[in-house]
């Protein structure tokens, strides 16, 4: 009766699954808690239908003048169950920001999610992004 029981409790637990619902206010608040550059000065999130847009703006201490970068942030489920990042249109002041450079943010950014969101028990099965929101699944 035990082995029933406890192959049934395992059952049950394999089946359920988690989610997790970010919310706009809070992956802003989130970076916003992260940035340790003082001279950040503006962050802005707009969570729409398959993309994150952002835009930041960093004053230069020695100078004065502002440097505004704007980016659109796509997230998917990797291979691996992890998830994978892709930053497109990455402007700096009206120029492109190199590749090697976005490869760097990609790991970061992805890192940065997967410790906002814990450490989930399971595998992570889906990513949406839509509007006002992100939803993590695991199961």
């Amino acid at each position: 009766m035990r082995t029933c029981v406890t192959l049934l409790l395992v059952l049950l637990c394999s089946a359920m699954a988690f989610e997790l619902v970010i919310t706009e206010e809070e992956l802003q608040a989130a970076i916003e808690e992260g940035i340790v550059d003082p001279n950040v000065t503006f962050v802005e999130v707009d969570i729409a239908t398959g993309v994150i847009h952002f835009t930041g703006v960093r004053t230069r201490p020695a100078t004065g003048i502002e440097d505004v970068l704007t980016m659109d942030i796509y997230l998917e489920v990797g291979d691996d169950h992890h998830i994978e990042i892709s930053v497109e249109d990455a402007v700096i002041n009206g120029f492109e920001i190199d590749e090697g450079r976005l490869e760097i943010w990609n790991d970061r950014i992805a890192r940065g999610i997967e410790r906002f969101t814990g450490s989930q028990q399971g595998i992570l099965q889906r990513v949406t992004v839509s509007s006002n929101e992100i939803s993590l699944t695991w199961e």
